[in-house]
């Protein structure tokens, strides 16, 4: 339930993501302590710490998964709190662990989540294309999952996650167990759009 005592945030500001004062306890031990974040277009942050620093709950909060003790998350003027569905259309996820079917292939697994996102056929056509302009996975798309490298593997789950061009992209520990050429191309992908696509980026990592 969000404090009475915490002022909301302006809804004129043209910032994509914010927190403001957002705090979260677990059995009454504080997780997070007056967070305050603002993230504009073409913006990477990071958020760094520990394992157990509290990464995940943020961005949790910021999905609206779950409930601040107190304060407010705003995603393109959206609450997470309030309005979790309106907010959630904006960002675009990619999970510690590789969120994809390993038995399908590159091509069935990025259809499969346009259409979670409500694409229609025109639309997915145009987004496979503009993926493959922005993403080494155009002579991937015949293979199935299983098939391809970690940092393949990494390179599609982060597709798969924009497929619906999001304003806003949130990765927790994209980079884990790859090695160093794949965490170059993970980095050099996420430039891209960042640079070409004007995404708003935010990367939790322990590196």
């Amino acid at each position: 339930m969000k404090n009475s005592n915490t002022s909301p945030i302006p809804a004129d500001s043209n910032s994509r993501l914010q927190a403001h004062d957002l705090s979260f306890s677990w059995a009454e031990k504080p997780v997070l302590q007056r967070i305050h974040l603002e993230l504009h277009a073409g913006e990477m942050f990071g958020l760094l710490g520990p394992n157990g620093a509290g990464k995940t709950t943020l961005i949790s909060l910021i999905a609206g998964l779950i409930q601040p003790a107190s304060g407010e998350v705003r995603v393109m003027q959206h609450s997470a709190l309030t309005a979790p569905d309106k907010a959630r259309r904006n960002l675009g996820f990619v999970f510690q662990s590789v969120s994809l079917d390993r038995f399908m292939t590159v091509q069935q697994n990025l259809l499969f989540a346009a259409g979670l996102q409500g694409l229609n056929r025109q639309q997915t056509g145009y987004s496979l294309q503009h993926l493959c302009s922005l993403f080494p996975i155009a002579d991937w798309l015949k293979k199935p999952v299983a098939s391809l490298s970690g940092g393949q593997k990494r390179l599609v789950d982060i597709a798969r996650a924009v497929i619906h061009q999001p304003k806003i992209l949130i990765l927790d520990e994209p980079t884990t167990a790859l090695d160093v050429p794949s965490k170059n191309r993970v980095w050099d992908v996420l430039k891209r759009l960042q640079q070409q696509e004007h995404t708003t980026i935010l990367v939790a990592t322990h590196l």
